[in-house]
C-alpha cells in the first residue's frame, strides 16, 4: 500500500517538475474587463413590466368607473343604496345582500378622494423608481 502512494507521489512529482507555469496573455485583463462592462450593460436595460400605455389605459378605465357611478347616483339624498347604483346594470337577486347597506356623500367623496391620491401616489413612486433605476 505504502509503495502504490509513493509511485503516485514519485509521478506527481515528475509531472509537477515537467509542467511549465503559464502566463496569462498580455491583453487578458482588457478581454475579462470588456466582457464585464458588457454584462453590465445589459443588466442596466430593464424594461418596465407594464408600459406607459397599460398605465393610461388602467388609469382611464378607472376615471370612466367613477365617472360612470357618479352618473348614475341620482344626487338627490332619497336614497344611496347599491341597488340605486347599479339596480339597472346587474341583476337585482345579487343586490338583495346588500339591499340595506347605504353610504353617506361624505364616504363616497372621500373614497373618490382616496382613490384619486393612491393612483397619484402610484404615478410618482414609479417616476422616482423609473429615475432611479435610469441612473
Amino acid at each position: 500500500m505504502k509503495e502504490v502512494q509513493n509511485r503516485e507521489e514519485d509521478f506527481i512529482k515528475k509531472m509537477m517538475d515537467k509542467s511549465v507555469l503559464e502566463s496569462p496573455s498580455t491583453d487578458f485583463t482588457l478581454k475579462i474587463m470588456k466582457e464585464i462592462t458588457k454584462e453590465n450593460q445589459f443588466y442596466k436595460l430593464n424594461k418596465p413590466l407594464i408600459s406607459r400605455q397599460v398605465w393610461m389605459l388602467v388609469f382611464t378605465f378607472l376615471l370612466l368607473l367613477f365617472s360612470s357611478a357618479f352618473y348614475f347616483i341620482d344626487w338627490k339624498i332619497q336614497d344611496n343604496s347599491f341597488t340605486t347604483l347599479f339596480g339597472e346594470i346587474i341583476d337585482d337577486s345579487i343586490w338583495q345582500l346588500f339591499s340595506n347597506l347605504k353610504f353617506s356623500k361624505t364616504l363616497s367623496y372621500s373614497l373618490l378622494v382616496f382613490s384619486v391620491f393612491s393612483l397619484l401616489q402610484i404615478f410618482f413612486i414609479k417616476s422616482y423608481f423609473d429615475k432611479r433605476f435610469q441612473s
